[in-house]
């Protein structure tokens, strides 16, 4: 695989290399795409919970306490931490 980069971010890789934070350009993409990947992920998880929240609020009937939903949300924040460090 070839990949072009503009001219700011091709110096950047190169001044990343050269000053020993990382062995080789490809070493810098493939961290670029790791942490790309893992905010992805962590969008996802956020837009779920946000997701969940609005259906709660929008719900007639509210079954949940505040501790539930504190539990709920400390649940899924531990699942996006843990989706975080898999990446």
């Amino acid at each position: 695989m070839n990949v072009s980069l503009p001219p700011h971010l091709d110096t950047y890789v190169r001044d990343l290399v050269q000053g020993g934070d990382y062995g080789s350009a490809s070493e810098v993409v493939r961290d670029g795409l790791r942490l790309l990947r893992q905010k992805q992920e962590q969008d996802r998880a956020v837009a779920t919970i946000q997701r969940l929240m609005a259906d709660g609020l929008e719900s007639p009937v509210v079954r949940m306490t505040r501790v539930d939903l504190r539990d709920m949300i400390g649940q899924q924040m531990e699942w996006v931490q843990e989706a975080g460090q898999a990446s």
